[in-house]
């Protein structure tokens, strides 16, 4: 049975760190979208195999600052990435 799909991911991580006249931060959003498509293979009516594919594309925007009372660094990227994960996944499913 061919199986069609599409998953959602997303995610947000902020670190600070204060110390003695020292400050670090950084900051990495991002957002993607995950199309799959893959074939679930019944061995029985009880038992089936599932392995799929998958295409990702994500949008990633990272921000870092480091200051001192001498130093002071900033660091800003954002841009778009994709990967293929030929076998994402290989699962073996019992149906009750």
């Amino acid at each position: 049975m061919p199986i069609i799909g599409v998953d959602l991911a997303g995610g947000f991580y902020h670190m600070k760190q204060m110390g003695f006249d020292q400050v670090n931060e950084t900051r990495n959003t991002m957002i993607g979208l995950s199309p799959n498509v893959g074939l679930e293979f019944f061995i029985n009516n009880r038992l089936s195999f599932l392995i799929d594919t998958r295409f990702d594309f994500s949008f990633q925007n990272y921000y870092q600052r480091s200051e001192s009372p001498n130093f002071f660094n900033t660091t800003k990227s954002q841009g778009m990435q994709t990967h293929i994960s030929p076998i994402s996944s290989f699962m073996a499913i019992f149906h009750f």
